[in-house]
């Protein structure tokens, strides 16, 4: 999903077509951050409550975003639902 996402926000730059410019950081900084709390998920880290809690954050901005487009670009509504679940499953981790 984040490979169409971006390459959806490089197409519309391409044209000249800037609006999607901050979404395009949003979600450059969730890809690593969603990739770095996964290894730590798979490795038992005592640090992923910490990491995912650092992700959820970069999630929230993300998903702010993405929510400003999704009526126009259905990408964008899957980006941000897919946000969405993120932040709620580091709610339960959290809350464990």
């Amino acid at each position: 999903m984040s490979s169409v996402c971006l390459n959806r926000c490089i197409e519309a730059m391409s044209t000249g077509d800037t609006i999607l410019k901050d979404r395009i950081h949003r979600v450059a900084e969730t890809v690593p951050m969603c990739t770095a709390r996964a290894e730590l998920a798979a490795l038992d880290s005592p640090r992923l409550k910490e990491m995912a809690a650092v992700c959820a954050k970069v999630c929230d901005d993300c998903e702010k975003e993405c929510r400003k487009h999704e009526k126009h670009h259905v990408e964008c509504r899957k980006r941000a639902d897919s946000c969405a679940g993120v932040i709620a499953e580091r709610k339960k981790l959290t809350a464990a």
